[in-house]
């Protein structure tokens, strides 16, 4: 029972804390820029906070406090997730797809 208080009161604590943030997925997700010799290449945005977010709220669900998770964070948790789809499958077109076509 003391175990279960606790743990309750620290998920309490850690909600409290993730809502008082300012987290959000900024945009542009990525910008195209070009070192000193002039090639180009991508400078992601992503916030690691965000990140790290969405891995607790992940481990907290299978923890069984999802019901529990307040939308603002779960809302926050699914624009991280397409966002850093977005961003991995952007990286893997500017590193596979533009150098071939850039050297012709």
């Amino acid at each position: 029972m003391c175990f279960t208080l606790l743990l309750v009161s620290r998920f309490a604590e850690w909600q409290a804390s993730v809502i008082t943030q300012d987290l959000s997925v900024y945009y542009p997700l990525f910008y195209v820029v070009h070192d000193v010799s002039g090639t180009p290449f991508v400078e992601v945005h992503f916030d690691e906070a965000c990140v790290n977010v969405s891995k607790e709220v992940r481990h907290l669900k299978w923890l069984g406090f999802g019901p529990q998770i307040d939308k603002r964070i779960i809302n926050l948790m699914i624009d991280v997730r397409l966002a850093y789809v977005a961003n991995v499958t952007i990286c893997l077109f500017f590193c596979f797809c533009l150098p071939s076509r850039l050297g012709q």
